[in-house]
């Protein structure tokens, strides 16, 4: 069996977290939830996944601070998702100016947001 893809979910939101990271795991992925920016750096050092599902509140670290370190370390083939309220969605260009390969606005429906993970993951070389 080939190795699980690994999925960083870097969301502020606790309980978005936790259901995105069940819905994952029901699929065959490894997750790693934290809910603020440092977290998401100090895991960053030590391993490399293979998306990053990110949100745009997250404590401790702008988003697009974030994105702009991502890029500097990962190629653009990196899938990285920006989970947005609907009152963000302004936001969505800059976002992908600034690194985003996605944004999905919260609250995120679940069978969209598998099928969204799987064609992401079908770009990542």
């Amino acid at each position: 069996m080939p190795d699980k893809k690994l999925i960083l979910i870097a969301e502020e939101d606790k309980m978005q977290a936790t259901l995105l990271a069940f819905r994952l795991r029901r699929n065959g992925y490894r997750v790693e939830q934290v809910s603020h920016g440092e977290a998401a750096l100090k895991f960053l050092k030590n391993y490399n996944p293979d998306m990053i599902i990110c949100g745009i509140e997250m404590p401790g670290l702008h988003t697009f601070d974030f994105l702009k370190l991502i890029r500097k370390k990962y190629t653009r083939d990196l899938p990285v998702v920006i989970l947005t309220h609907e009152s963000e969605n302004r936001l969505h260009s800059k976002l992908f100016e600034a690194g985003a390969t996605e944004c999905i606005t919260k609250p995120v429906d679940p069978s969209l947001f598998l099928d969204m993970v799987e064609v992401e993951m079908g770009s990542y070389q």
